[in-house]
């Protein structure tokens, strides 16, 4: 009796179908995900396809379609592919040298802020400690590294804010979240652990940081909104009760 085994190079069809209904933008140069919480941007050693597999397998036709930057499994939001090698090339250079980007994220972080906009120019190095697994540590050593946080929206035991990015450097709002006191909520690396066991026992159990929007310039302007999900806002919605 012939059997059917599944191809394990094919990505199973609820990711299929997750990836596909989250495509904010397409054209003929660059394809813009608002990508989910909790899916990888590529396999890794305990996983088998992250969104660039995914895609290839929906857009067989871009064979050169490549992700222009990354964002950390847990972060949902503006994620963006080239289709050409050329575009590849000038959308690096514009995420490299942090200059003609806009780079603006979302982030739920733990604790009522106090006052208003506050600008975070500390340094970050990057950092491996045992077990291999790499951490950032604010550092005069590190690369600069600047943030803009502007609370937008305020909870009895946390606050809504946006980020404004003037560099790009690994795990930088949520390191600099925490070296002011107010970590992204769910975040197990660097958050808190007593508001992440309080947020799970509510139901959540996501890291709370997004990349709302992104601007930035090719042979045209391009300016991007990825909306947050519904999950974000029933949690909004609970801590505003």
């Amino acid at each position: 009796v012939a059997t059917t085994e599944k191809d394990p190079s094919q990505a199973p069809r609820y990711l299929l179908e997750k990836i596909a209904n989250s495509i904010l933008f397409e054209d003929d140069a660059v394809l813009v995900l608002n990508k989910p919480a909790g899916v990888a941007v590529h396999a890794g050693s305990n996983l088998s396809h992250g969104v660039i597999e995914v895609l290839r397998q929906l857009k067989p036709q871009y064979e050169t379609l490549e992700l222009v930057h990354r964002l950390d499994r847990d972060t949902s939001g503006c994620l963006v592919l080239a289709k050409t090698r050329p575009v590849l090339m000038k959308l690096h250079d514009l995420f490299r040298q942090d200059k003609g980007l806009q780079k603006i994220y979302r982030a739920l972080l733990v604790g009522r802020w106090q006052g208003g906009e506050r600008l975070i120019d500390a340094p970050l190095l990057k950092n491996t400690l045992q077990g291999g697994e790499r951490m950032v540590v604010v550092d005069p050593a590190g690369k600069s590294a600047q943030s803009l946080f502007i609370p937008e929206a305020y909870y009895p035991e946390a606050t809504l804010a946006e980020i404004e990015l003037y560099t790009g450097r690994t795990h930088q709002i949520r390191v600099h979240a925490a070296h002011i006191g107010h970590p992204v909520a769910g975040d197990t690396k660097y958050g808190n652990e007593p508001f992440n066991q309080y947020l799970k026992q509510l139901g959540f159990r996501r890291m709370y940081l997004h990349a709302w929007k992104l601007n930035f310039k090719l042979d045209r302007q391009y300016t991007f909104t990825a909306p947050l999900d519904d999950e974000w806002n029933q949690l909004m919605q609970q801590l505003d009760t």
